[in-house]
């Protein structure tokens, strides 16, 4: 089979000068081999087995080259060129698989590759598998969230309660709620030499100088401290 220069090749579009193939006239090409275009091929074409389709219009005819990946392994690819006539009927075929050699190529590759030009004279265009940078990356977008909307303090996560509780007390817990430990703090910070200007004064009542101390916290007395002065100034 006579090939034209690979540069003459270029993409089928919606403006392609492509010749009208239809099933009638693939079929008369593969009547005589006892083939069709069976579910078989459609499926390998649905599922864009096809890597490229392309073509090359010359004075007479024109020529398909096309691409079909294995089924069993799809990281094989084999080759397929078919040349039509100007009316779309099919001349010659070929393809790189041991089923493919020419002039009269009818394996699944060279079907698949026919079902597409039937497909592309119907509706234009070619269903063939999309490269990387075809479908736009989502990765950086966030996933639509569908499950019902739940309250924070109802979510389950561990641990969540320990650090987030606004009474987190870091003393040990035998420590914890001592009698009298709130006097007993005040006397430690208040007796403690060097820290007297700690911010935790700023919660202690600050003390009355005017107050009679001794009067009133020497309760124990059988008489006042003030009676004692008066007698013992008199006597």
């Amino acid at each position: 089979m006579k090939l034209p220069d690979a540069t003459t090749y270029s993409d089928v579009n919606s403006d392609s000068k492509f010749p009208k193939t239809d099933l009638g006239k693939v079929q008369s090409y593969l009547a005589p081999l006892d083939k069709n275009l069976d579910e078989h091929v459609q499926r390998l074409y649905n599922e864009q087995f096809l890597r490229y389709f392309r073509m090359s219009r010359r004075e007479t005819c024109v020529f398909i080259k096309s691409s079909c990946h294995a089924e069993m392994k799809k990281g094989v690819s084999y080759t397929v060129d078919i040349e039509l006539g100007l009316d779309g009927s099919i001349t010659e075929a070929q393809c790189e698989c041991a089923a493919g050699m020419g002039p009269q190529a009818h394996c699944k590759h060279v079907n698949t590759v026919l079902y597409g030009a039937v497909m592309f004279c119907k509706k234009m265009t070619v269903k063939t598998e999309e490269s990387c940078t075809q479908k736009l990356q989502s990765f950086h977008k966030c996933k639509k969230f569908i499950g019902s909307p739940i309250k924070a303090n109802a979510l389950d996560m561990p641990g969540a309660a320990e650090l987030t509780n606004i009474d987190f007390d870091p003393r040990p817990e035998e420590f914890r709620n001592a009698a009298n430990y709130q006097d007993h703090f005040r006397n430690v910070c208040l007796n403690f030499p060097g820290i007297s200007e700690m911010p935790i004064f700023q919660t202690f009542e600050p003390a009355n100088t005017k107050a009679d101390y001794l009067q009133t916290q020497h309760f124990f007395c059988y008489i006042t401290i003030t009676l004692i002065y008066f007698i013992q100034v008199i006597f």
